[in-house]
């Protein structure tokens, strides 16, 4: 069903992949995820009066099912606002992870489709991250571990954001083409140049030298204070330097 909007998906939701799988029986068993249930004893207290930590134990022993919007603790029916029903991914030993990065899985669109990668028996189990739940029973689950390789990404689109930033301040039209340095902390510059050709196609530039400058590593803007620093990445530090052609 949403396998012609993959690449919507994708783009919307900022990540490198997008894995359409059939929901099945043991669809969140395949994906480490589980069900837990909280009930909330200030709603149902004054219903179920003593009952309510009988309830409290079963559903801490899991001892409870759901059919459909029912769901039914130590035998006893529970209203929907009685009770809050989370679901959460683990992350088990051995788990594989894509090494691509980021990565969404969403099980339980419809009817079985082709996948737009593995289907769900064959698919890595995604690492722990975000899990959501969707109305129809099925889930979306996002890996929110970035490998190093979209940590670099990343940091190289701080560092077009800040030269964007630079192009403003220069007066530059939004045609004009410039050529371009950038002086970063030995980390900073391996990622950026990694980038290069990323760079120069968002910012307009004809050429991008990147300079490593290790007296940048570990330093903030504060300690800057006599260049035009800025923050990029987790902890590197970039200074902009352009020239209209």
């Amino acid at each position: 069903m949403l396998d012609p909007f993959v690449a919507i998906l994708r783009e919307e939701l900022n990540v490198k992949t997008v894995t359409i799988a059939p929901l099945t029986a043991t669809s969140a068993e395949e994906h480490g995820v589980t069900k837990r249930l909280t009930v909330n004893a200030r709603a149902a207290g004054p219903r179920l009066g003593g009952d309510v930590q009988r309830v409290i134990q079963a559903a801490r022993a899991g001892e409870w099912h759901a059919s459909g919007d029912t769901v039914t603790v130590g035998g006893i029916t529970l209203l929907s606002s009685e009770y809050d029903l989370v679901l959460e991914v683990a992350e088990p030993a051995g788990a594989l992870r894509p090494a691509a990065g980021t990565t969404g899985t969403i099980a339980g669109l419809g009817r079985p489709t082709a996948s737009t990668a593995e289907s769900a028996a064959g698919a890595a189990r995604p690492a722990a991250g975000a899990v959501g739940l969707l109305a129809d029973g099925g889930f979306v689950l996002l890996d929110t571990h970035p490998s190093p390789h979209l940590e670099a990404e990343g940091l190289a689109r701080d560092v077009v954001r800040v030269v964007q930033e630079a192009r403003k301040q220069a007066g530059l039209e939004v045609s004009d083409r410039i050529t371009l340095t950038l002086t970063l902390d030995p980390a900073g510059a391996e990622a950026a140049g990694a980038f290069r050709e990323l760079i120069a196609a968002e910012t307009l530039a004809t050429t991008v030298t990147v300079l490593s400058e290790a007296s940048f590593t570990g330093a903030t803007v504060n300690d800057r204070k006599d260049r035009d620093a800025r923050r990029v990445g987790e902890s590197s530090l970039v200074v902009v330097t352009l020239e209209a052609r």
